[in-house]
């Protein structure tokens, strides 16, 4: 089953519009769009963000399986 994603909405400032558009002009391989370049920012960051913690020694954060997944034989 593929992902799921859900459209959201955002506002941005005209000086936050101008930082992600010149930010799109040195990335236009992996930001065609404004949309492309926030999905590849939020992910750096996210990826960046999970480093840091487990560089920190942490766990990753068990989120257990999602609905769809549950079935009799995984039930504990």
């Amino acid at each position: 089953m593929p992902d799921r994603s859900d459209p959201i909405e955002i506002r941005l400032s005209s000086d936050q519009l101008r930082a992600l558009d010149a930010w799109r002009v040195k990335h236009r391989e992996s930001a065609a769009t404004r949309e492309d370049a926030v999905r590849h920012l939020v992910q750096k960051a996210l990826s960046q963000e999970l480093q840091l913690s487990l560089s920190a020694g942490n766990r990753p954060i068990d989120e257990g399986l999602r609905p769809d997944q549950l079935t009799s034989e995984n039930d504990d």
